[in-house]
């Protein structure tokens, strides 16, 4: 497998927004986790591990921060599928909606709502 078409598969994967994309896409990296055992969680994991190995070896690439941020962010999402599925009986999970830029503009929102002024300055 290419890098390029592992990254993409990376891409599909953590982006699945809705229950249906996979099947108006006509591509199953697009479907949602809808088991702790489906490929995904354990696609996720082998990235992550993956990008250690990269990172051990030493080869030019991703930056200390950049590996280390999407190795926990693809690890936490397995682990939150697995528990989300396992645990509290979910049908399925979309991945998309467990994104950290999602969660952030959910509370950016919020804090509008809230009156908080968009364009603070020091003045």
């Amino acid at each position: 497998m290419s890098f390029l078409s592992l990254i993409i598969k990376l891409w599909n994967v953590l982006n699945v927004k809705t229950r249906s994309k996979g099947k108006h896409k006509r591509d199953y990296t697009m479907d949602p986790v809808r088991s702790s055992a489906d490929w995904k969680p354990q696609f996720l994991r082998a990235f992550a591990n993956f990008l250690q190995r990269w990172e051990n070896s030493k080869a030019p690439g991703l930056s200390r921060e950049t590996s280390l941020a999407v190795r926990h962010t693809c690890l936490s999402l397995a682990e939150c599928a697995s528990y989300l599925l396992d645990k509290l009986d979910f049908a399925y999970v979309l991945l998309g909606h467990l994104q950290p830029g999602t969660i952030e503009s959910r509370f950016g929102w919020l804090q509008q709502l809230s009156g908080a002024n968009y364009f603070i300055s020091v003045k």
